[in-house]
């Protein structure tokens, strides 16, 4: 499992759950930034783009539906 710390990013994956919950989740290759890891939880809580979701755009998500972005905007391995 991946350590992620406040300030990395991460681009978001789950077409799913965007269609099922939009004001929650963005659209797939949307790029956040983490701001708070809960590794027992699994989770993220990620300030996404304004008007990428809803409300503050600060939502939890899966660690498995993001990718880490390098600072050139690729995937990290």
């Amino acid at each position: 499992m991946r350590n992620y710390k406040p300030g990395d990013k991460v681009r978001y994956l789950c077409q799913e759950r965007h269609e099922r919950a939009p004001e929650y989740y963005p659209k797939p290759g949307t790029v956040g930034t983490v701001r708070q890891f809960y590794p027992l939880e699994n989770e993220l809580y990620v300030r996404w783009p304004n008007e990428s979701t809803s409300g503050s755009n600060l939502w939890f998500c899966d660690i498995e539906d993001v990718e880490p972005v390098t600072e050139g905007g690729a995937a990290a391995c």
